[in-house]
């Protein structure tokens, strides 16, 4: 299930830099290589490659990073806890993910869905 995750996210991410003439097909041989569990974190090298790309400025992608690495972050915040909502309304418990897994973290489920659709849009 986390390899078709990953590999759908990918594409998600390639299309979207298709859409903006930018450099994509990289990301289309990294979709292909994604093994069971991405085990050899083909989702981290992908989105190193999206977000060198996705500005027209010398972007990294941090958590703490210069703009507009806030603005990303509390936006991802607030689709974070939509899901959140969404997910325990409907009955399931939010701390059991896919892949996301920490004792310490009560939406492992959210974070899994986020990665499915993140760049979706």
């Amino acid at each position: 299930m986390w390899q078709q995750t990953v590999k759908t996210k990918i594409k998600h991410q390639a299309q979207h830099l298709q859409l903006l003439n930018k450099p994509f097909k990289v990301l289309n041989f990294h979709e292909a290589k994604v093994l069971s569990g991405d085990t050899d974190n083909r989702e981290g090298v992908a989105a190193a490659h999206y977000w060198k790309h996705i500005f027209d400025f010398n972007f990294k992608r941090e958590r703490y990073g210069d703009y507009p690495n806030l603005f990303l972050n509390y936006g991802y915040i607030i689709l974070r806890a939509a899901v959140a909502r969404a997910i325990v309304g409907s009955g399931l418990l939010s701390t059991l993910g896919i892949h996301h897994h920490n004792k310490y973290n009560a939406f492992c489920l959210a974070d899994d869905i986020l990665t499915m659709n993140y760049y979706i849009f």
